[in-house]
């Protein structure tokens, strides 16, 4: 969980602790646009993509990132937020701000503040010291039970493949309040790698379904990578790509000691993807490297799968 801080302020010195508060607290993320609509964009004013267009080959990755965001939105049935638009705002900055703010009952500006931060959320509690009229403010939306904006930061981290703990250390760098790393993995963990794996299995399918319609061989290429050089690997994926279509069909993830060693780890995966394929598609040409391994197993085995392999 992420750790959460507070700050009091009142109306006659919330100013000079605003700035304070940028440096010791984590903001967070809430949807101020429902909260306040008579504020508006005007010189970026967002809009949401269209969608059914036809997407370039560079957009493929934003396209696949937003399909993830928006099963984990679908997941906790709350509306996703990754396609707005985020502001870094400096804590005096937001001070000045309130500074305007008045009770909405009786009108005074006696107000006393809390704030409290949880990661990259930040929440602001205000009391009227004339009325006891209490509101609360949030800077971000919440997915579930999880501020928007830190499962974004998680999210943002995976997708791009960086290291959490140099982002991190970035973020505290420049005083931007965030959340430690535990939080990141256990949003990876229990969140964001569940999402990936339905995204894969959802294009998995269509892709197979629309080579099926179209009932034409499949032309595959494929190689095996370990997770570390050498013979000492314990895990190996072995990826297959539909070369006309330039589509990656299959991931095969081999564990080193359930095949007899990591040397063989790249036969193993592609013994995997081919009974994969036997039964939904039919291979009509294989690519592979000058595995030795790999040549003698097609020569002694998938010579008698004709029908299977064609030619190879």
């Amino acid at each position: 969980m992420a750790r959460e801080t507070q700050l009091h302020l009142t109306s006659h010195h919330r100013l000079p602790l605003a700035a304070e508060a940028a440096r010791r607290q984590s903001w967070s993320n809430t949807n101020w646009k429902t909260r306040h609509p008579a504020v508006q964009l005007h010189h970026h004013q967002y809009q949401a993509p269209q969608t059914g267009n036809p997407v370039a080959p560079s957009q493929r990755l934003i396209l696949l990132t937003s399909q993830i965001c928006q099963k984990v939105g679908k997941h906790f049935g709350d509306e996703i937020c990754h396609k707005e638009p985020k502001y870094i705002v400096f804590g005096s900055s937001l001070g000045k701000l309130l500074q305007w703010c008045h009770c909405q009952s009786c009108g005074s500006v006696d107000i006393h503040q809390v704030w409290t931060t949880t990661g990259t959320l930040l929440k602001i509690h205000q009391t009227c010291d004339s009325c006891l009229q209490a509101t609360e403010w949030q800077s971000q939306p919440s997915i579930g039970n999880f501020p928007a904006g830190n499962m974004l930061l998680s999210a943002g981290i995976l997708f791009a493949g960086a290291s959490p703990t140099k982002v991190l250390r970035v973020l505290n760098h420049m005083g931007v309040m965030t959340y430690v790393k535990r939080t990141f993995f256990s949003h990876q963990r229990d969140i964001l790698q569940p999402a990936i794996q339905g995204v894969w299995t959802q294009q998995q399918a269509a892709h197979i379904a629309m080579l099926q319609t179209e009932g034409r061989p499949l032309v595959l290429g494929g190689d095996g990578r370990a997770d570390s050089p050498g013979h000492c690997a314990k895990f190996g994926t072995y990826t297959t790509m539909e070369l006309e279509s330039n589509v990656v069909l299959d991931l095969q993830l081999v564990q080193s000691n359930k095949c007899g060693g990591s040397y063989h780890m790249k036969l193993e995966g592609l013994k995997r993807m081919v009974a994969f394929f036997e039964d939904i598609l039919e291979i009509g040409t294989l690519v592979t490297d000058r595995h030795r391994q790999i040549a003698k197993w097609i020569r002694e085995y998938a010579v008698h799968k004709t029908s299977l392999l064609g030619r190879s």
